[in-house]
């Protein structure tokens, strides 16, 4: 679980197969969003300990898959809060599966109370 300006559920993937072949029903994702108290469900891939693959369901706001800006921030907070990032930066890969790639580089300061900042290419939402 991390929190960026509102709970966002984080289960990390052991196959990236898995994660390439995530598919839901909106409506059943919007209901577990209401039940859980989240805004959004990233499924993560680690590739490496600087690379992930991310999915990011956003149904609480109809949108099938989120273009990852404010979720790579609560991920990259919660990295940082579990000390994870060595050379304090991480790569996010999203929607590279489903044909619209964004890639962000999000780096993340040792220091206490210090914002994330993110920074890349994101697919425009319609």
């Amino acid at each position: 679980m991390a929190h960026g300006g509102g709970d966002h559920f984080i289960p990390a993937l052991r196959d990236r197969e898995i994660l390439i072949a995530m598919t839901y029903d909106l409506a059943k994702g919007e209901e577990l969003t209401r039940h859980g108290g989240y805004i959004t469900f990233s499924l993560i891939f680690t590739e490496n300990s600087r690379f992930f693959h991310v999915h990011n369901p956003f149904p609480a706001d109809g949108i099938y898959e989120d273009p990852v800006t404010g979720e790579a921030a609560a991920l990259a907070g919660y990295l940082k809060d579990i000390s994870w990032p060595p050379g304090g930066s991480v790569e996010i890969s999203q929607d590279e599966d489903m044909g619209v790639p964004s890639r962000l580089l999000v780096s993340i300061s040792p220091e206490v109370g210090s914002s994330i900042q993110v920074a890349g290419t994101v697919r425009r939402l319609r």
